[in-house]
């Protein structure tokens, strides 16, 4: 009664690392490394017969990206970096005199660059990475629905087919890390389009975030020190750091949902420090899932320099937490749909300090564990 289904595809495992050894120190040096790990969904078939719908497009899933260098003595020297870890869903077969078939589901992969703990080599700290500049692309899209053929007011198009955004993310793991140029890490999901027909097909829905904990979805910057080693900092050096994710639903006879299901952007210090020229958090959702976790700002025993801007913007619930902290930089925009208090509460609440401005803004309250300072407005 239908064509044939697109099979699935599922993106591999990529790792490049320069891990650590009691044996002696590794190296991996490059100019240009581009890791692919993204998959594609089989397009639904045509068929012959007539009055037979269109197949179903195949499910997408992204695969792994891994690049880093050893915390203890692994040494990456990198150029710049392009990882892939997209996922999109297989297009729905038209309809012969019949409705379209839907698109396949799209599930983003999962992107990790910069320096991991690795094996332990006890006191052993002189691993570090260096990258010329970072790429990170961990979106997904829908497949479009199929068109719906013939004089049937049944030929109907196909749905676009839903998406779920990745996980894209710069980690820090007790070490030095240096990124000279810029970096980009994008987790975004677009909702496959509804096919052509009698009616249009609805448009496939989009997520970024996620609300199951067991599944790290969207764009973050995690430095801490070393696992089970507090004495061994992470440090990192950067240019202009972007982190964003964005979800758009297809287009159709009825507009697919947009959703940020909550952690779709986060900036995580711990046990650490950091210098960067300018650093942009955003999320951007039509709607938030239902008890969506906050978007965290999380700064414990760390510091912070950021010589240009500081923007950190979503649609969701933000949460501003500074633990024996400091984050300096030149102006800074937070926004959120609300803020939150962090179920726990400082040792000794640090400061944020805007020199030239502070601009703070929320749809409901505003409250944060943050002293805030600036010269300016």
């Amino acid at each position: 009664t239908s064509g044939g289904s697109g099979g699935a595809g599922n993106g591999g495992t990529i790792e490049v690392v320069a891990d650590n050894a009691i044996e002696g120190p590794s190296l991996i040096a490059f100019t240009q490394l581009i890791a692919n790990a993204s998959a594609g969904g089989g397009a639904g078939s045509f068929t012959d017969a007539s009055t037979m719908t269109g197949g179903n497009g195949g499910a997408a899933a992204g695969g792994s990206v891994l690049i880093a260098g050893g915390a203890g003595n692994g040494v990456l020297q990198g150029g710049s970096v392009t990882a892939l870890a997209v996922a999109n869903g297989g297009e729905g077969g038209d309809g012969n005199g019949a409705s379209g078939g839907n698109g396949g589901s799209a599930v983003g992969g999962a992107i990790r660059v910069g320096s991991i703990s690795g094996v332990d080599t006890g006191s052993l700290n002189v691993g570090t990475a260096t990258y010329a500049g970072i790429t990170a692309l961990a979106g997904a899209t829908g497949g479009a629905g199929g068109s719906g053929s013939g004089a049937s007011s049944t030929a109907t198009g196909g749905n676009g087919g839903s998406a779920s955004g990745g996980s894209a993310g710069l980690l820090v793991r007790g070490s030095q890390v240096t990124v000279s140029g810029s970096g980009f890490f994008l987790a975004d999901a677009t909702g496959g389009a509804g096919g052509i027909g009698s009616v249009d097909g609805a448009g496939g829905s989009a997520v970024i975030g996620s609300a199951d904990p067991a599944r790290v979805a969207g764009a973050h910057l995690l430095i801490t020190n070393r696992v089970n080693q507090p004495t061994q900092p992470g440090i990192l050096a950067a240019g202009d750091l972007t982190f964003l994710a964005s979800a758009t639903g297809g287009t159709g006879s009825i507009a697919g949902a947009s959703t940020n299901a909550g952690g779709a952007v986060s900036f995580t210090a711990i046990g650490s420090s950091l210098t960067a020229n300018s650093i942009a958090f955003v999320a951007q959702a039509a709607g938030s899932g239902l008890g969506a976790a906050p978007e965290p700002i999380t700064f414990l025993n760390a510091t912070g320099t950021i010589t240009g801007g500081f923007q950190f913007t979503t649609n969701q619930t933000v949460s501003l937490t500074l633990d024996q902290s400091s984050l300096l930089t030149d102006h800074a925009v937070i926004a959120g749909a609300n803020w939150v208090l962090d179920p726990v509460a400082p040792v000794t609440i640090g400061t944020l300090t805007g020199t030239s401005s502070l601009v703070l803004s929320s749809g409901l309250d505003l409250v944060a564990y943050a002293n805030l300072s600036t010269q300016g407005f």
